[in-house]
């Protein structure tokens, strides 16, 4: 996939899920930008990172939200 192509599918990702075109505009600028810093076969496990820390944030606060609602 060429960066032009995986930009497309943002534009209309996002489009689809109604972000704004400032929101678009302003992934189509840091997309640019990512594709300069990280090559492809960084940015996969780099993204695979990223996921499994905001899962492990949301499930913290989850657990955390249950807590507080128990000692209530």
């Amino acid at each position: 996939m060429t960066n032009s192509q995986a930009i497309a599918y943002s534009i209309v990702t996002m489009e689809r899920l109604g972000f704004s075109f400032e929101d678009i505009r302003k992934t189509r600028k840091e997309m640019e930008h990512v594709f300069d810093l990280f090559d492809e076969d960084a940015i996969e496990p780099y993204a695979a990172h990223i996921m499994s820390e905001l899962i492990s944030t949301r499930l913290l606060d989850v657990k955390i939200n249950s807590i507080v609602e128990i000692s209530e």
